[in-house]
């Protein structure tokens, strides 16, 4: 999720790997996070 989220234009992506293996663990424990996806391959690699 790294790879997709830490490029957005905005700014708004994972910064560090470290995020990106925090939103991961919020969302396979249900538990969720506030940190919404920014990219279409995001949304692709998430849903599946």
């Amino acid at each position: 999720m790294y790879a997709f989220e830490s490029n957005t234009p905005d700014g708004c992506g994972l910064n560090d790997y470290g995020a990106a293996l925090w939103w991961t663990a919020m969302l396979i424990t249900t538990i969720g996070s506030e940190y919404w996806l920014q990219t279409p391959e995001g949304w692709c690699f998430a849903f599946s």
